[in-house]
């Protein structure tokens, strides 16, 4: 079941990319569908739609969830409201965050949580997402103020490719420490974590060399990026499309975020060598060096044999 939802996904993903209506005859990604899911043609004429193939992903994810499989039920959630919501970190429309106190007299340390969704998607208060809502819960009881923020994505309004999603990352760091008095933050214990992209960025965030610009006329970017440990759940540690093919191997490799993440149109444009500069260097692994903050990385399956047999389950 999880190996056709990450195949649907990846076909509407890659189905934006293309301007003229998408089908089973214009599109690789439809066809290739097609033939590994025919119930998706709902009119049984041969073609697969975009909208037939939307349609199928739905009846999967209820299916999926009928049987028995854990999601948690957004609606019955006791969250509890963020302190100041919607706080607006940066220039645009999607950098906002919420933020949850600790109770606390004095300065207490800060766990900034990015959410997921293949820098295509996702949203701060998802509160179907398990961690999102336990990380919640135990931050503050324990004396850890909370913050779950958002971040640029590499499609759709307003849409800004690397390095835009990891930088508004760093921004978050840098307003909470312009906000540290304020908000009883402890400016030297700044955490942050996510899942999928979201841990994405945080290990880029974390591995990368100080971003403050001393000079800035913004006051918010001289502030510092720099964290004091970095938690990732299914995180990649690097982004660069040849790397993950030598390491994983097959068409898996081909994941429908490349071409947006990079403001390309074709799989030949990533050849290009500033592309392939800028694949480097939005890889968290080519930044690592051994004055960076402690990293914990958290995958929820084995990571074995490499390279990944083309029977992995997504």
């Amino acid at each position: 079941m999880k190996k056709i939802l990450f195949v649907l996904e990846f076909l509407f993903c890659a189905v934006g990319i293309y301007a003229d209506e998408a089908t089973s005859k214009n599109n690789d990604q439809l066809r290739k569908a097609l033939q590994q899911y025919p119930d998706a043609d709902a009119n049984h004429d041969g073609v697969l739609t975009e909208s037939e193939a939307r349609a199928y992903e739905k009846k999967v994810r209820e299916q999926k969830k009928d049987a028995g499989q854990p999601k948690t039920d957004p609606t019955k959630q006791t969250v509890t409201p963020p302190d100041f919501a919607n706080v607006s970190y940066g220039p645009y429309r999607r950098n906002v965050l919420d933020f949850w106190k600790a109770k606390a007299d004095k300065p207490v340390p800060v766990f900034v949580y990015f959410h997921g969704g293949a820098f295509m998607g996702g949203d701060k208060a998802d509160y179907s997402n398990g961690i999102l809502v336990q990380m919640l819960k135990e931050c503050p009881q324990n004396g850890i103020a909370f913050v779950s923020a958002e971040y640029r994505l590499v499609i759709g309004d307003g849409a800004a490719p690397y390095p835009a999603p990891m930088l508004d990352g760093a921004r978050v760091i840098q307003f909470l420490r312009s906000k540290a008095k304020e908000w009883n933050i402890d400016p030297k214990r700044i955490a942050i974590g996510g899942g999928s992209a979201g841990a994405n960025i945080s290990l880029w965030v974390a591995l990368h060399d100080e971003l403050a610009n001393p000079k800035a006329e913004d006051p918010v970017l001289r502030e510092s990026s720099r964290v004091s440990c970095v938690v990732s759940w299914d995180g990649q540690t690097s982004n660069d499309p040849h790397v993950v093919r030598q390491i994983i191997g097959g068409p898996k490799t081909e994941h429908p975020a490349v071409l947006p993440l990079f403001g390309v149109k074709t799989k030949e444009e990533l050849e290009k060598p500033a592309i392939s500069k800028l694949e480097e260097d939005a890889s968290a692994v080519s930044h690592a060096s051994k004055d960076d903050p402690p990293v914990l990385l958290i995958y929820g399956r084995p990571m074995t044999p490499i390279p990944m047999p083309e029977t992995t389950d997504w």
